[in-house]
């Protein structure tokens, strides 16, 4: 069972009163939180939780809303990292939009210089090089393997 003392405790820089509390909240606030997000983030919000309240224990209210409080502050940090991961996700759609634009156009600019490519590729020309070269710069064997089979080999 909870106690209010420990919060007074708590806000005096009590450890045993923080461990205390911890080991009575953890559990609760984390299936609710792990409810919301994965668990590897979930574990991340939590213990950002805790140690908010650590850092500043001196302002908290020593009352019977301890509990709203912790949860209220659980919720925050779940909106909050869904928030950056939403917008980080459209950075990331963005750029690869915007990649993929500029290398289709790369692709329509050159297409005779990569017709040409493929077609010396393909006639053995360069193949032979290529398999020098992959042996200079230690691809694994594999590598090598496929590059004969493109020579005819």
């Amino acid at each position: 069972m909870f106690d209010v003392s420990l919060l007074s405790q708590l806000r005096e820089g009590n450890r045993e009163a923080f461990n205390s509390l911890f080991r009575h909240y953890y559990p609760r606030v984390m299936a609710y939180v792990a409810a919301m997000v994965e668990q590897e983030v979930a574990e991340d919000v939590v213990q950002d939780v805790f140690l908010h309240v650590w850092e500043n224990r001196k302002k908290l209210y020593a009352g019977e809303g301890f509990h709203s409080y912790l949860f209220q502050a659980a919720y925050t940090r779940c909106i909050d990292y869904y928030r950056k991961t939403q917008s980080a996700d459209k950075y990331n759609l963005h750029m690869e939009s915007a990649y993929l634009e500029e290398y289709n156009a790369l692709l329509r600019s050159d297409a005779s210089v990569l017709e040409e490519i493929y077609s010396n590729v393909s006639r053995g020309s360069h193949a032979g090089k290529c398999a020098d070269g992959l042996g200079n710069f230690g691809f694994k064997r594999r590598n090598k393997k496929r590059v004969w089979l493109m020579n005819g080999g």
